[in-house]
């Protein structure tokens, strides 16, 4: 993780890598590091969720 920490990504390259990884890949650059660095802490893909607004539609 130190590793990953110590580079400058861009935001192309961090969607990458979560694609690879399966893990959410869109949201702010700042979003994506938070995803990567949660995945290199050892938290598993399933729980690693967007903060994003989840939009219900009633009909």
């Amino acid at each position: 993780m130190e590793d990953f920490q110590k580079f400058y990504w861009y935001k192309t390259e961090l969607v990458q890598i979560c694609k690879d990884n399966q893990l959410p890949s869109y949201g702010t650059k700042a979003e994506l590091n938070q995803y990567i660095i949660q995945y290199l802490s050892g938290i598993p893909q399933s729980q690693i969720k967007t903060g994003g607004l989840i939009l219900t539609f009633h009909h």
